[in-house]
């Protein structure tokens, strides 16, 4: 099975400033500044809604009992948090189509 190219970070840009007329400097610091955003949200109120991309929720882990590879000995592995992201309807509808 071969494998997917996917778009690296400057192919990204690339195409972001082929489509909008901007410039590549301005593409970069606008995505700085959402992802500064973003963290910062995601840290105050726990949930972001972005645009018609999706929702971004911090879940916390629960504390679980886990092995350590290289002794077998059991351990107890603290609470934690993630990142989980909901794509959006619209952007699922525009993926793989409408049912």
């Amino acid at each position: 099975m071969a494998k997917i190219k996917t778009l690296s970070a400057a192919e990204y840009l690339k195409e972001i400033a082929d489509d909008t007329n901007l410039r590549v400097q301005d593409i970069r610091l606008v995505i700085t500044s959402l992802q500064k955003v973003l963290a910062k949200e995601l840290a105050t109120t726990g949930e972001v809604r972005l645009f018609d991309i999706g929702k971004f929720k911090v879940q916390i882990t629960k504390p679980r009992m886990g092995i350590n590879p290289k002794t077998k000995e059991k351990i107890q592995i603290p609470e934690g948090k993630k990142i989980k992201v909901t794509i959006s309807k619209i952007l699922n509808d525009e993926v793989i189509g409408s049912k």
